[in-house]
């Protein structure tokens, strides 16, 4: 079965069948999220970590940074606009501040500028996921996530509380 001029959705992250550009050539399957882009995003967002730190802006900018990963998650037409390569720096930065001005602090918003400008918007969410767990791990938050199929007794809970103040 030809693909050719369809449109392939993306399945975790790759393409699920064959695709092919103008030109009838195959082209490789993508991977969104790489080892290389995870790398990148730490990067970023331990860069950013510290600059927080030092300036005792620290909450200010976990605030902003939770605000602009739920506007990623929540709004489709943002996420494609930040993950376009064909819109220019110049155009995502009016929409960036469009969207955000006001809302985030003075380091936080020239830090995105800086992502703008380096052209790594794409791997913002990953910054932000990354940046909130260095957070997490500086005041000593632990995350759990459960999943069972009926109500948490509270025995339960604080059993799972203990467990989780204990250090590792």
């Amino acid at each position: 079965q030809s693909v050719r001029g369809e449109r392939c959705q993306r399945i975790s992250g790759c393409y699920p069948y064959p695709r092919f550009n103008s030109g009838g050539n195959f082209l490789k399957p993508t991977i969104k999220h790489t080892m290389k882009s995870t790398k990148l995003a730490s990067r970023y967002a331990k860069a950013l970590f510290d600059l927080s730190l030092e300036r005792g802006e620290l909450e200010t900018v976990n605030q902003d940074l939770a605000l602009v990963k739920s506007v990623i998650k929540e709004n489709r037409d943002f996420r494609g606009v930040i993950e376009s390569p064909i819109i220019f720096p110049d155009k995502k930065n009016g929409v960036f501040k469009g969207v955000f001005d006001g809302k985030l602090s003075d380091t936080s918003f020239g830090f995105l500028s800086l992502i703008i400008k380096k052209k790594r918007e794409p791997a913002l969410a990953t910054i932000c996921d990354e940046f909130l767990a260095l957070y997490n791990i500086h005041h000593n938050i632990k995350v759990a996530h459960v999943i069972t199929a009926v109500p948490i007794k509270p025995e339960l809970t604080e059993i799972l509380k203990q467990l989780l103040e204990e250090d590792y």
